[in-house]
């Protein structure tokens, strides 16, 4: 009807006017966020089933998506402007109420294998000692990413998975 647009967000119904033109200023700054943007879009797609889950209790108000994207955005792309990256130390993969592992270490020991090791929890009751492990894996070499439920408890301070991925946390 007219300029009028309808769609729902978070379960809403709502109304807006659709812009009659659009301006597209094409200065260096905006040049700039749009590379940035398209960097953190192309990153989230591959991992969207985990940021789903992972981000759940951060998306007040916004989606899980929107959450990971805010948590990133400006703090795991480096570079300078025409020559942007993630830095994978840096991409925050998962925000929720439990914490990392402290003093982990991954290695590739055999061909298309990585261990992980960590200190547990300390406390027996600490809650995530029952809690499994979720692992998340990148390849740079040949672009690709693995993630997923281990069968290790968090507890134990030691796992190996058949995948020859460099490890992200």
């Amino acid at each position: 009807m007219g300029n009028v647009v309808f769609s729902k967000n978070f379960d809403k119904n709502t109304m807006r006017s659709k812009p009659i033109s659009v301006k597209n200023p094409k200065t260096p700054g905006q040049v700039n966020q749009r590379t940035k943007f398209k960097l953190m879009i192309f990153t989230s797609r591959v991992l969207l089933g985990m940021i789903r889950i992972s981000f759940q209790n951060m998306a007040v108000g916004m989606s899980a998506f929107n959450a990971f994207f805010k948590a990133n955005v400006k703090t795991a792309i480096t570079g300078v402007p025409g020559s942007y990256s993630i830095s994978w130390p840096l991409l925050l993969v998962a925000k929720g109420p439990l914490d990392k592992p402290k003093n982990l270490v991954a290695s590739i020991d055999h061909p298309a294998s990585i261990k992980r090791t960590w200190s547990p929890p300390i406390s027996p009751l600490d809650v995530t000692n029952s809690d499994k492990l979720f692992t998340v894996a990148y390849n740079i070499t040949n672009d690709e990413w693995s993630y997923g439920e281990s069968g290790t408890l968090r507890s134990a301070g030691t796992d190996e998975t058949g995948s020859a991925c460099i490890l992200v946390w």
